[in-house]
C-alpha cells in the first residue's frame, strides 16, 4: 500500500536551482537518491506539514487509540495546540524548550519524537532525526514530594498539614472547586497511580452493588503486584467515580492529569501528584485503628509485593478486607480535614460513617 502526500522540494545543482513540486509516495526516498547519484546537491523537502506525516504514521504502523492520543499530547506539548499545520523544515530543535518538564517527562517525550522523525528518516521526508542530537538526562531517582509526612510523628500532626492542603481549594473558582474535589479525593482514597485512577474511571462500570471491587492493571515493576490486580472499593469510592465519571469519561488522559495538577500546583515546594501515596501510606501507620493492620495488607493497598516466590504459592490471599478496612478509615481521616462549609462533604461523611458501622458488624458476624 502507497500513501501519498503533497510536497515541494528544492533541487539545487551547482548551476542552478529549480523549484519541484507534485506528489510524493513511500518510493520518494528512492526518487532523491537517483536525483542524487545525477549530481542534485542539497535535496530537501520544504513544505510536508507535521499533521500529514503524522496521519502517515498511524496508518502505516496501525497506533491503536490510547497510543495516538499520547503522540498528539507529546506533539502539543513541544510545537504547541496548531502543530499540525507546522512544516517539516521549520522545525528546529533549539528552539524547543523543554526546561519546565520533569526530567522523565522529558526523556519520554525525546524517546516519543525520536521514534517518530526516525520514520520520517526510513521514509525519506527528511535526513536527520532533529532529535537525535537531544541527549535524554539522567534519571535520579528521589522521594516524591508528600507534604512533611516524614517529619509526623502524630496523627494530630498529619491532619493540619492535610487540612492546610485542603485549604486550596479555597483558592479555586467555585465551579471548579465542586468538579475537582471528588478526584483528588478519589485519587487519594484509592492510594494507586495517576494512570490507575484514569483506568479505574474509564473502565469501572459499577453495574453490580455488590461488586466491592474492580480488577485493573497496576505498574509492572520487579516488586510491583499481577497485572490483574483487585483493587478494593468502598462505598464512598463508588460515590465519587460515579461524579467523577460523568466528567472524565470521554477525556483524554492528559487532560485528566492536567486537572489533578492544577491542585497540587498550589503546593509544587512540598507536594506531588504521586505523592499521594506516600501519605496514604504514612497516615494508615498513624491512625489509631489502623496501626495493628499487617504490614502485608498495607503494601497490597499501594500496588507492591511483598511476598517472595515460595510464599506466593502458598498464601494466596491479597487481604482484601484489611485494605477495605484501611481505606475506610482513611477516607474518613480525609474528610475530617475537610471543613464543613464544603459541598457534599456532609453526604460523604454520612456515607463512611454508615460503611464504617456495617463493615464493623460484619466483622462481628464472622467472630
Amino acid at each position: 500500500m502507497k500513501f501519498e502526500l503533497s510536497f515541494k522540494c528544492t533541487i539545487e545543482t551547482d548551476s542552478e536551482k529549480n523549484e519541484v513540486s507534485g506528489r510524493f509516495s513511500e518510493d520518494f526516498k528512492q526518487l532523491l537518491a537517483i536525483l542524487s547519484r545525477m549530481g542534485m546537491k542539497n535535496l530537501s523537502v520544504s513544505d510536508i506539514k507535521v499533521g500529514e506525516l503524522f496521519d502517515l504514521y498511524i496508518k502505516t504502523n496501525n497506533v491503536k487509540e490510547k497510543s495516538r492520543d499520547v503522540y498528539d499530547s507529546c506533539f502539543r506539548c513541544i510545537f504547541g495546540r496548531d502543530y499540525r499545520n507546522l512544516s517539516l523544515s521549520d522545525i528546529n530543535v533549539d528552539r524547543i524548550k523543554l526546561d519546565h518538564l520533569s526530567v522523565n517527562t522529558k526523556n519520554y517525550y525525546v524517546s516519543v519524537m525520536s521514534i517518530f522523525f526516525n520514520f520520517a528518516c526510513k521514509k525519506g521526508f527528511i535526513y536527520e532525526n532533529p532529535f537525535a542530537k537531544l541527549k535524554q538526562n539522567k534519571i535520579t531517582q528521589t522521594a516524591r514530594k508528600a507534604l512533611d509526612c516524614e517529619n509526623w510523628i502524630f496523627l494530630s500532626d498529619a491532619e493540619r498539614e492535610v487540612t492546610e492542603f485542603f485549604s486550596a481549594f479555597k483558592k479555586i473558582k467555585e465551579y471548579r472547586r465542586i468538579n475537582l474535589l471528588p478526584l483528588t479525593l478519589l485519587h487519594m482514597i484509592l492510594a494507586t497511580r495517576v494512570k490507575e485512577t484514569f483506568r479505574v474511571i474509564m473502565f469501572c462500570s459499577l453495574t453490580d452493588e455488590e461488586n466491592k471491587y474492580i480488577i485493573i492493571e497496576t505498574k509492572m515493576t520487579r516488586k510491583g503486584m499481577k497485572p490483574n490486580y483487585r483493587l478494593v472499593l468502598t462505598d464512598l469510592a463508588v460515590f465519587l467515580i460515579r461524579q467523577v465519571q460523568q466528567q472524565f469519561k470521554k477525556q483524554q488522559y492528559y487532560k485528566f492529569y492536567d486537572c489533578l495538577r492544577y491542585v497540587t500546583k498550589n503546593f509544587s515546594n512540598n507536594m506531588d501528584i504521586h505523592g499521594t501515596r506516600s501519605l496514604f501510606r504514612t497516615i494508615v501507620e498513624l491512625i489509631p485503628q489502623t496501626q495493628s493492620i499487617s504490614f502485608g495488607a498495607k503494601e497490597t493497598a499501594l500496588g507492591h509485593e511483598t511476598k517472595n516466590t515460595v510464599q506466593k504459592k502458598y498464601c494466596r490471599n491479597d487481604y482484601y478486607v484489611k485494605r477495605y478496612e484501611l481505606q475506610l478509615y482513611y477516607s474518613d481521616f480525609l474528610l475530617r480535614c475537610l471543613d464543613d462549609d464544603i459541598d457534599g462533604v456532609a453526604v460523604m461523611r454520612e456515607i463512611v460513617k454508615k460503611d464504617l458501622q456495617e463493615q464493623i458488624q460484619r466483622i462481628s458476624d464472622e467472630k
